[in-house]
């Protein structure tokens, strides 16, 4: 991984979550989403179809998210 901590983007906004969180990743050329999921919400499914670029999801109940 070539990015650093300070390159990380966070945003509030109104919309619908999985549009509004591709259209960010589209407006900063993210890399990558890193998102939480619940099973039976749709938001990451939407996200993981449509966007372009790499999604890491993290379930509720993981202690800690660890990515080699």
């Amino acid at each position: 991984i070539t990015r650093s901590v300070e390159e990380i983007y966070r945003r509030m906004s109104n919309g619908k979550a999985w549009v509004e969180i591709i259209k960010m990743a589209a407006n900063i050329n993210a890399d990558m989403i890193v998102m939480g999921y619940r099973a039976k919400g749709r938001t990451w499914k939407r996200v993981l179809e449509k966007t372009p670029c790499s999604v890491a999801l993290a379930r509720e109940k993981d202690q800690e998210f660890v990515m080699t």
